[in-house]
């Protein structure tokens, strides 16, 4: 069986503006995006992560990395207790930095309304 067969038997549908991305509101909103061969699964409800996981383990070799901390170069820093998401590249932006050798550079405020 696919990967692709037994997300649509799952109730899954293929997003048409990008066909790596599942969704199903199926009880809660549960969004999967698929790279190579990692799968990230995005919902509010531990009983359907839990739900997709164990049914993707059925037919696949499932390795659970637990909560988000990096994906394709970015970092991902979840604060639960704030309701918030810091998503950031600091190794690239180190390796700028230093491509341009200005490890040692100042870092400068940008000014920016608080509303916003």
């Amino acid at each position: 069986m696919t990967l692709d067969h037994l997300l649509k038997w799952m109730g899954f549908i293929q997003a048409k503006s990008d066909p790596c991305m599942y969704i199903t509101s199926e009880g809660e909103l549960c969004i999967l995006a698929v790279y190579i061969n990692d799968i990230l699964i995005a919902t509010k409800d531990k009983e359907k992560m839990n739900d997709v996981k164990s049914k993707l383990s059925v037919e696949f070799e499932v390795k659970d990395l637990g909560e988000l901390q990096y994906l394709l170069g970015f970092s991902i820093i979840q604060n639960h207790l704030e309701r918030s998401v810091w998503i950031g590249q600091p190794t690239y932006t180190l390796n700028v930095l230093e491509k341009f050798d200005l490890q040692d550079a100042k870092p400068v405020a940008t000014p920016m309304l608080a509303q916003i």
